[in-house]
């Protein structure tokens, strides 16, 4: 019986209906799931691959064109194909264009040249959202701020045109999107109080320059030295520095990865180039040495977006990658390679390395994949050694054509690292392009073992008050003044009281965090109330928390304190508090060397690991533009870099690039990571789904005595259950070793909520359930340079609720005889991928089962119903994704038409040099089999390799899509009114292939029929 049908009855009894739907905002427009909302494609944009084989290079001789480009130019100006060319792509790994068509009819005779390999759909990607504090305001809960100028960055255009010694003017920061707040106009009582101090403080920040080495606590870094104008720049700089240098402050992430051992032996990444992909560096920044060009830090680059550019129009690149307005790729800088001594003396990982940054996003944080691609492209053509992705766009497919081309390049040669995303709370198997490909790196995060704050003190004790913050509040000293003195009020500011008569725009508020309206609720009554710096009690026994973006300075304070400050102000005390440069690492309680609440967790739908490894990226301190010049955030934008730098470190030690190749490196990471616990209270380890190989090592990768391969298990589900693995262990150590085997299970985990095909997060542990493994041997002994494979017999866990797709995982360990210990990954799922649904029937989302076709007004079509296409007046499809499609279909089919099957309402590929594409242009995958024998009139709309839509308990994603059928089929040749209807179920046909389908079996769909629907004149 078919599995939905089996199990319709049960889970529709399970299913909560939602509250009334409001399906307008979907009328007329088509979405799709993964990151952001909207339509992902840019409309009549695509990428071309040409075919380089003999064959056309014959062909395009015997015509005499100059260029295989021009040959296929010819041949569709020979078609009369309107095209504008918007890049060209001339690499060995991908030859091609990125090209506008005016018609969907000219997209069908591209298709049918000969010399057409692959045609692809290009697409916005989003940079991802920065939620460090007074740097950028969330424009998604503060619309109002959509297009307002920066703060902190006054003044940076300036020092970059004295660095670049040119007056043109690059880095208007006012036409950015997703900007930082205003400056507060806050009144200090007392001007010239002093500032609190957590530590001593002793420089001005600058660089130094020549020959001379910094000394600190934690780690020796020899200065890089700068050319003459990067000396004056910093010269400048420090004569005018507002902040001194904390001599010792704890700051850094880079020993939890053994960073600091690497550094003491003297290796910082000399001679390694490091591409960044991303939103463009500020180079006159001190700690990146001041410069651009050849001889500094940052080396080179190239912008290809200028600063305008929405993703649609003002497109303006140039030879300069410098940023003043968004700031992604100035914070990635820094992890990789600030200098010190600075004021949080928090070194880059590999300060001596060169980096080349390469600008695809800009101040509205706005790009697309075909210039992301060029900018891979690029970066591998001009021998970069490394490349760094701190980006994404969703679709947990190993088949993205980022992906795809992230494999390419790693298999010439380069390792291709890349955030694996910040979506953990939409659940298990979504993740981020292009780490997904299959050779690409898909980078996690973890906390740091601190949270970054700052000191204050206040008038009635000598002890200091601790606020989360990433930087100084606003400088001075200023009364504190309460709406209630009471302990504890459960609605304080939810809502602000209107007769208040305290002065908030020149005092600090000080409230509590309430527990009967959100954060964000009770932050946006404070400012809209006039509050300009608020102090937020936590709740006692919990974790203090950053504000995510705010427009008024919001800091959380204890308990414990808030308490005392309260019992002051109720006592009738005059309490007021001073702000200063006093930063203070945090002790993180909760989650410190653990995953972050935001690290995606897979595996991708084809049942890759991914992410492979975790690195730090939570609570990072880096460059920023602040007043300071310094920020901290948190996401696998910036474990990635880390991963990155560490890279560079591996590879100057091992002599270069020339001695080393992507998959021993990462081999060496991969088994020499750390395994990570469940949580500070469960020493259980985690599961692979979510940490990967664990967390990185970087000395331990550097000095490991033996090598593993593979260092990754992959048991695919139960259907193409790959029960037998081997992994060879190989002596590279000078003396014969005696290695030990052993099993460490991880926690099986569930992806869906108990009862649904909802997904769960966290994600609950299936107790007691774990892989039975037999290895073929517990010991060997080997020679110096001998190896020998170990044969390991896997057994899926059978105590499990299969219809939650429950993901289990574990490590082979293997410990040697010197100490050391290496481990090798191992992840399946114990459900056969394929009886999971694809299509959403219930009606948990909306209050009425889905799918639906809904009219311009966005009522539910219920019945037959006619249309214009005129004025919004048009049929709008809505669906959603339980799970990720290798494809979906939604067709138009003709009355009175026998489909030959009731609509429902193989093993995994190795796609790694493929592109997907389209599956009507690339191969025609369907054809044959039951699913060709279905009469349709044509198809209106695919969608290749869509991610799943998140649920309700992720709001940050998509959670339902829709198609706007406009009158056309896909290959651009209008639909004839008249009405299209089938007898019991109606008119539009959506199909979703099922995970590891036959794409040419329709019994491997899910299918649906919408009522029948007219198309009027």
């Amino acid at each position: 019986m078919h599995f939905l049908a089996a199990t319709l009855p049960l889970l529709s009894l399970l299913a909560t209906a939602a509250d009334a739907f409001d399906f307008s905002q979907y009328a007329g427009k088509t979405t799709t799931s993964g990151r952001g909302s909207g339509d992902r494609t840019v409309p009549g944009r695509y990428i071309v691959e040409f075919d380089t084989s003999s064959v056309m290079n014959k062909a395009m001789a015997s015509k005499r064109d100059g260029s295989l480009h021009e040959h296929m130019y010819r041949k569709l100006k020979a078609r009369d194909v309107v095209y504008t060319v918007n890049r060209e792509y001339d690499s060995q790994l991908l030859i091609g264009a990125s090209i506008d068509v005016s018609a969907g009819t000219d997209i069908v005779a591209l298709a049918g040249m000969d010399g057409v390999l692959n045609i692809m759909p290009v697409e916005y990607v989003d940079a991802p959202k920065i939620n460090s504090q007074g740097w950028r305001i969330n424009t998604d809960d503060w619309p109002q701020f959509v297009g307002k100028a920066q703060v902190y960055t006054a003044g940076r255009k300036s020092k970059r045109d004295a660095v670049m010694k040119r007056g043109n003017d690059k880095g208007n920061q006012g036409n950015g999107k997703g900007n930082g707040g205003p400056a507060s106009q806050m009144t200090s009582t007392s001007a010239n109080s002093t500032p609190a101090v957590a530590t001593s403080i002793s420089a001005t920040r600058a660089i130094t320059t020549g020959s001379s080495t910094v000394t600190s606590s934690v780690v020796t870094v020899p200065t890089i030295a700068t050319s003459a104008s990067a000396s004056s720049a910093a010269s400048s700089t420090a004569a005018g520095a507002a902040f001194p240098r904390v001599s010792v402050v704890p700051f850094s992430a880079n020993n939890i990865s053994g960073v600091g051992r690497v550094h003491q032996e003297g290796n910082f990444g000399r001679g390694i180039k490091i591409a960044v992909i991303d939103s463009g560096v500020d180079y006159t920044a001190p700690e990146l040495g001041g410069c651009f060009g050849p001889g500094c830090k940052i080396a080179g680059g190239y912008d290809y977006v200028g600063d305008n550019f929405d993703g649609t129009d003002n497109l303006a690149p140039d030879n300069d990658p410098f940023d003043n307005c968004f700031g992604h790729g100035t914070f990635v800088a820094g992890i990789i390679g600030a200098n010190l001594p600075n004021l949080y003396n928090v070194s880059g990982i590999a300060p001596q390395a060169e980096q080349y940054h390469y600008r695809i996003f800009s101040c509205y944080g706005s790009t697309t994949n075909d210039i992301v691609a060029q900018a891979m492209l690029d970066a591998y053509d001009q021998g970069m050694d490394v490349i760094n992705l701190s980006l994404g766009e969703g679709g947990s497919w190993t088949e993205s054509m980022l992906g795809v081309l992230a494999s390419r390049i790693a298999d010439m040669g380069v390792p291709v690292v890349a955030a694996a995303g910040n979506e953990a709370q939409a659940g298990a198997l979504y993740l981020n392009n292009p780490g997904t490909g299959i050779d690409a790196w898909s980078i996690g995060n973890v906390d740091n073992v601190i949270k970054p704050a700052q000191n204050a003190t206040v008038s009635t004790r000598s002890q200091p008050i601790t606020y989360l913050f990433s930087r100084p509040l606003t400088e001075g000293t200023f009364p504190l003044v309460a709406y209630t003195t009471n302990y504890p009020v459960a609605n304080d500011a939810c809502p602000v009281p209107t007769d208040a008569s305290i002065d908030v725009a020149n005092s600090v508020v000080i409230v509590q965090l309430s527990t009967e309206c959100d954060m964000l609720t009770q932050a946006k009554n404070l400012y809209f109330a006039g509050v300009q710096t608020v102090l937020v009690i936590g709740l006692p026994g919990q974790e203090l928390q950053y504000a995510p973006g705010y427009p008024l300075n919001y800091a959380q304070i204890s308990a414990e304190d808030g308490q005392y400050l309260l019992s002051q102000l109720r006592a009738g005390v005059n309490v007021s508090i001073t702000f200063g440069f006093a930063p203070y690492a945090l002790p993180n309680r909760f989650t410190p060397a653990l995953p972050s609440t935001e690290s995606a967790i897979g595996p991708t739908n084809d049942l890759y690991m991914k992410p492979q490894i975790m690195a730090p990226g939570g609570y990072i301190v880096s460059l920023a533009p602040t007043e300071s010049g310094f920020g901290f955030n948190s996401g696998t934008s910036f474990s990635c870099p880390f991963v990155s730098a560490s890279t560079a470190l591996y590879m100057a030690a091992k002599g270069g690039r020339k001695n080393t190749s992507p998959e021993g490196i990462f081999q060496a990471l991969q088994a020499t990571s750390s395994l990570i616990p469940v949580s500070v209270n469960d020493s259980r380890i985690d599961s692979a789904a979510e940490t990967g190989a664990g967390l990185l090592q970087i000395y331990d990768a550097i000095h490991q005595s033996f090598t593993l391969s593979p260092t990754e298990l992959l048991l695919n589900d139960t259907a193409y259950f790959a029960s037998t693995q081997s992994v060879m262990i190989k002596n590279t150590g000078n003396s014969k070793v005696k290695f030990r085997l052993s099993h460490t299970p991880a926690v099986t985990v569930y992806a869906f909520q108990d009862g649904s095909y909802e997904s769960a997060y966290p994600l609950p542990i299936a107790e007691g359930a774990s892989a039975n493994v037999k290895l073929g041997k517990t010991t060997i002994n080997l020679k110096a340079g001998e190896s020998q494979t170990v044969d390991i017999q896997f057994g899926y866990p059978t105590n499990v609720n299969q219809q939650r797709l429950p993901i289990y995982s574990g490590y082979i360990v293997i410990d040697s005889d010197d100490g050391s210990t290496s481990q090798v990954p191992y992840l399946g799922v114990a459900t056969a991928m394929k009886s999971i649904p694809i299509l959403d029937y219930t009606s948990t989302l909306t209050g009425s089962p889905l799918p639906d076709i809904v009219d311009g007004s966005g009522t539910v079509q219920t019945g037959s119903q006619s249309y214009t296409l005129v004025n919004g007046d048009a049929p709008t499809v809505m669906y959603r994704l339980f799970a990720g499609t290798p494809v979906l279909y939604i067709d138009l089919v003709a009355a009175n038409t026998t489909l030959g099957f009731q609509p429902t309402i193989t093993k995994r590929g190795n796609n790694k040099n493929g592109f997907s594409g389209y599956h009507w242009v690339n191969g025609n995958s369907t054809q044959g089999g039951t699913f060709s024998k279905v009469p349709v009139l044509g198809n209106v709309y695919e969608g290749d390799y869509l991610q799943r839509n998140t649920g309700t308990i992720y709001d940050q994603g998509s959670t339902i899509n829709s198609f706007a059928f406009t009158g056309t089929f896909t290959n651009g040749t209008l639909v004839p009114h008249g009405s299209y209807k089938y007898p019991v179920p109606p008119s539009v046909l959506v199909r979703a292939l099922r995970i590891t389908g036959n794409p040419t079996e329709e019994a491997d769909y899910d299918s649906w029929i919408s009522p029948v629907f007219n198309l009027v004149a």
